[in-house]
């Protein structure tokens, strides 16, 4: 395996393909994304960073899919993540915060 989730944290080895689902629930319920509901991934080296390095967004069914040219040309080491709704109405809600990415070293060519 190429990726490692533990908790909060991914481990993925710079330049593979990553596929995880990170779903929202409420009141314990997954959340069903509505119309017009968009479900994002942000990634930046420092939190304070005004842009992302990475911003994908999720399938209807919250599921992330990195491409191995997303990671390619990040430096190894710990990033954070984070995801987010922005509903139809316009409000955003975050509901994974202060979680790591770690891009790991490949040892192919």
């Amino acid at each position: 395996m190429s990726y490692e989730i533990s908790g909060k944290q991914i481990t993925l080895t710079r330049g593979d393909t990553f596929v995880g689902r990170f779903p929202m629930a409420v009141d314990g319920k997954e959340y069903t994304l509505e119309d017009g509901d968009k479900c994002f991934f942000g990634v930046k080296a420092d939190p304070d960073d005004e842009n992302p390095i990475i911003l994908k967004r999720l399938s209807d069914d919250y599921v992330l899919e990195l491409q191995p040219n997303d990671t390619k040309g990040m430096d190894f080491g710990k990033y954070w993540y984070d995801t987010y709704i922005t509903f139809a109405d316009g409000r955003t809600l975050t509901y994974i915060t202060e979680a790591r990415l770690i891009i790991g070293k490949e040892s192919h060519t």
